[in-house]
């Protein structure tokens, strides 16, 4: 073992060691004693080669007390682990076999021998705290999303917004733009919060107003319509007063909030406007009465 290293160690740091013409070099010989407890690795003493520079420990590959560890430091300069060869790679091994490969052309692979990207890893991935992807193109960052039949979703983000991709169909089903507005089915939200192209199916749906809601209709100081002015009206515009026309609820939409406050406002209108009929009604029975009593 010993000899092995030996070996190995001056074949990877003989170009450092003329590069930097070293001083000296010194092999530090300790002997490695097992003992026969039930983790011998723990009581390995330390076995290493180091190497001066100017009289100072610069670096060394060891093998030692820490579980049988093999350590290798360098403290002048950058690590270097490569291959020589077109067509050579790196393999990382541990007992049960290889587990991470470096291709030639730069692709690191974890679980897998044949990456495709600059990160390939098959099997499930778990992060700690922050993922950044960011691209050095003027364009767009992506998250890639493969199904099995190569079919694929994408995360992309530019400097105005953030776009969810079905590749399979071309289009943007998801928008968030730089104003936070979010578009489902439509990649123009019209400056609201959130626009969807299409149905929306729910249990219940709250909307929260903040201007008052009509209950004002019932205060004693509240104005009802007139009922001759309401009918020349209806005839005039074909609809009832503060109700959006057919045409704007087709050019402009229908606003849900607004809308349920109207119609409660007519409501409360016609209930009072009814209320008040009825009075008149009574009235009107009790001198029909009177009158047959005469």
């Amino acid at each position: 073992m010993k000899k092995a290293l030996t070996v190995i160690a001056c074949i990877a740091f003989a170009g450092t060691l003329k590069a930097q013409q070293p001083t000296e070099v010194i092999y530090t010989d300790q002997r490695i004693v097992q003992s026969s407890t039930a983790d011998p690795a723990s009581n390995f003493t330390y076995s290493r080669l180091a190497w001066k520079y100017n009289n100072a420990e610069q670096g060394y590959v060891g093998f030692g007390s820490n579980n049988g560890t093999l350590f290798l430091h360098n403290g002048i300069g950058n690590l270097a682990l490569g291959t020589y060869g077109s067509a050579k790679g790196i393999s990382f091994y541990t007992l049960t076999g290889e587990k991470m490969w470096l291709s030639p052309d730069g692709m690191f692979g974890i679980g897998t021998n044949v990456p495709e990207t600059k990160l390939d890893v098959a099997g499930r991935m778990r992060g700690i705290g922050q993922l950044f992807l960011r691209s050095n193109q003027t364009s767009s960052t992506e998250l890639v999303l493969e199904k099995p039949n190569g079919a694929y979703y994408s995360i992309g983000c530019d400097a105005l917004s953030m776009n969810f991709y079905n590749h399979s169909t071309g289009n943007v089903f998801l928008k968030a733009d730089a104003n936070n507005n979010i578009g489902i089915g439509t990649s123009d939200t019209y400056g609201n919060k959130l626009a969807v192209n299409g149905s929306i199916l729910a249990e219940k749906v709250k909307v929260k107003l903040r201007a008052n809601w009509p209950d004002y209709v019932f205060e004693p100081a509240y104005q009802l319509p007139n009922l001759q002015a309401l009918e020349a009206y209806v005839r005039t515009h074909k609809h009832l007063p503060d109700v959006p026309s057919a045409r704007e609820v087709a050019e402009k939409g229908l606003d849900l909030g607004d809308t349920q406050a109207t119609l409660l406002k007519k409501i409360e209108e016609l209930t009072l406007l009814l209320i008040e009929q009825n009075k008149k009604l009574e009235d009107q029975e009790k001198r029909l009465k009177a009158l047959e009593k005469q």
